[in-house]
């Protein structure tokens, strides 16, 4: 279980436009050392890393209120689908165990203060 529990849940409460999603994932390709993956949306998509950590698919429509957070664009699953590929690259193949969430830790910690400031 993460021990940022507040700070995920907010994470995935705070909306999202594309251009910043697209942004956050540089900044933490860079802040982490690793290559940018790719990043491609889709209309009401779940999120998901690519097997080789070469992609992410994020939902293209920003959450709003009313929608709900599933299948919308948010903070939470750009984070979360960003600590899938990052723990690939350090750990290899990675489920949603106790490396990944340690990595997902980390990724939220760095990207608080990146995405707090457009709330």
């Amino acid at each position: 279980m993460t021990t940022e529990h507040a700070l995920l849940k907010l994470a995935h409460r705070t909306p999202m436009v594309p251009e910043d999603a697209r942004a956050l994932v540089d900044l933490l390709s860079g802040h982490f050392g690793i290559a940018a993956p790719q990043v491609r949306f889709r209309v009401r998509s779940y999120g998901k890393a690519g097997p080789l950590g070469r992609y992410i698919v994020l939902p293209r429509e920003r959450m709003r209120p009313a929608s709900g957070a599933i299948g919308y664009l948010r903070v939470g699953i750009v984070v979360h689908e960003f600590a899938h590929i990052l723990a690939r690259l350090l750990h290899g193949r990675v489920e949603h165990g106790l490396q990944f969430v340690q990595v997902l830790d980390a990724v939220l910690r760095v990207s608080q203060p990146l995405w707090e400031e457009t709330r």
